[in-house]
């Protein structure tokens, strides 16, 4: 659940400076331009981000109706509505920013936002050369074109929908002062949020990722899971996968679920629950159940406790309980 004010644990600035604001913005993004409308002086602005390894996810208000002039960089620019309404024109383009429609900026494309006073907005932005990996290793082909979006995000289309559902997910978790994510967590959401945006946005490339993918061989899939046994406990990345394995991604993953009958992502917290089955059932006096989900890269207990008992017919906390009789027993 996202709260009132997204990402407030990850302050930049709160300010009703207009200079402050854009050295706050200069931080962040190059050196944007911000003009009030009617060219205020003051604003009520508000500007968060949390930075993680290839990503950022950001939160800003302003307070009054503004442009904004954002430069080129390597950066490739989500922009979902929180509340308000915007309007982000790129050439002679533009895109209104509405519940239903967000807009994606391409890397080296510079672009203006015009915003209402009551517009709020959430953004991820990927760089584009860790984007443009994830693609590659996604289709087994390696991207020699500048990977170039369409501005319009439309969020009525299922695959879109999933990218911003996903986006907000993480954004909730991130918000969440309780929530410590568990940094293997973090690394794979990370890349699951690249992978659904290159798959629920429309691109140059997204002819590549709508055909079906060929077949692997059956060794090929036994080779993933032996990478997965031997790295459960750090972030699986596509590229390693596909390292280890020789093919794509999509490729691998289409041959893993008709042998296995499940994803490869499906498959590494099968492996993850097996050790944390492992880790209950030799606990120490200070061992808890918490600890171990985290170690395990399982960040939402909750959740956590399901997948446990749907899988091993008990609660985490029974093994717990019992794992310390045993260890008690030995003693």
């Amino acid at each position: 659940m996202i709260p009132a004010r997204p990402l407030d644990r990850f302050p930049i600035i709160r300010t009703r400076s207009v200079e402050e604001m854009r050295a706050a913005l200069a931080q962040i993004y190059a050196k944007p331009e911000l003009i009030p409308e009617n060219r205020a002086r003051t604003l009520k602005a508000v500007l968060n981000q949390c930075a993680l390894q290839h990503i950022k996810l950001g939160y800003a208000e302003y307070g009054a109706a503004a442009r904004l002039e954002f430069p080129e960089t390597n950066l490739v620019s989500l922009l979902i509505p929180h509340r308000g309404k915007g309007e982000i024109v790129v050439g002679g383009s533009s895109a209104p920013m509405t519940p239903e429609r967000g807009a994606i900026m391409s890397s080296n494309m510079g672009y203006q936002g015009n915003y209402a006073a009551d517009y709020e907005l959430i953004a991820l932005r990927i760089d584009s050369n860790a984007l443009t990996k994830k693609l590659s290793a996604l289709t087994g082909i390696p991207v020699n074109r500048s990977l170039t979006f369409n501005l319009t995000a439309d969020f009525a289309r299922p695959a879109a929908q999933s990218l911003r559902n996903l986006l907000l997910f993480l954004v909730g978790e991130l918000s969440n002062a309780a929530t410590l994510l568990p940094p293997v967590m973090l690394a794979e959401m990370e890349q699951a949020l690249m992978v659904a945006l290159l798959c629920g946005a429309q691109h140059n490339y997204s002819h590549l990722l709508e055909q079906p993918p060929p077949s692997v061989a059956p060794w090929q899939v036994r080779r993933a899971e032996d990478y997965i046994a031997a790295n459960w406990d750090q972030p699986i990345r596509l590229e390693d996968i596909v390292t280890a394995t020789g093919v794509s991604a999509r490729s691998l993953f289409r041959t893993f679920r008709q042998n296995r009958g499940c994803s490869p992502m499906a498959f590494v917290k099968q492996v993850r629950l097996r050790h944390a089955q492992q880790l209950l059932q030799s606990a120490q006096t200070t061992t808890t159940v918490t600890r171990v989900a985290f170690a395990c890269g399982f960040d939402d207990l909750g959740r956590f406790s399901k997948d446990y008992q749907r899988v091993f017919g008990e609660l985490p906390s029974a093994a717990l309980h019992r794992g310390k009789g045993a260890g008690s027993s030995q003693h």
